[in-house]
């Protein structure tokens, strides 16, 4: 009897721990991506920025357009 308590806690405590480490990987995972796109997403609208400012362009609502 004392055997099938002592199985069921260690089951119990393997279970809880395989859900605390699989919650900690997946939001590091994905942190890095969310982190990656952010980069990505600033770089490209520094860019644009940059077209509007040195260049003779201007941003419309969809597009980039060449000032007159």
């Amino acid at each position: 009897m004392l055997f099938y308590i002592l199985t069921t806690i260690f089951v119990i405590i393997v279970i809880l721990v395989a859900l605390m480490a699989k919650r900690f990987l997946y939001v590091n995972e994905h942190e890095a991506s969310i982190k990656k796109e952010l980069k990505t997403f600033n770089d490209n609208f520094e860019n644009i920025k940059n077209i509007e400012v040195n260049l003779d362009y201007k941003m419309g609502t969809d597009h980039i357009y060449k000032q007159k």
